[in-house]
């Protein structure tokens, strides 16, 4: 059982730490990057492509190589 707490508590972590970027990027690229207010959408749905990728890839290289790819990622 403690594998499942440890495992859901670190996916609650994950998302908090998911909606604290997107609470702060907004004001972050607005403000200190001086980025036009209509290219925020496409910087989120940029970090949502790339996030997606992360994981396909990373689970791709955790499944033929666990070690190499957790010392990589």
């Amino acid at each position: 059982r403690q594998q499942v707490w440890t495992s859901l508590i670190l996916m609650l972590m994950l998302m908090i730490g998911q909606f604290a970027l997107f609470t702060y990027i907004t004001p972050m690229l607005l403000e200190v990057t001086g980025l036009d207010e209509s290219l925020i959408p496409w910087m989120l749905l940029l970090n949502g492509v790339g996030a997606t990728i992360g994981v396909l890839v990373g689970g791709k290289l955790a499944d033929w190589k666990l070690m190499p790819s957790l010392i990589v990622m």
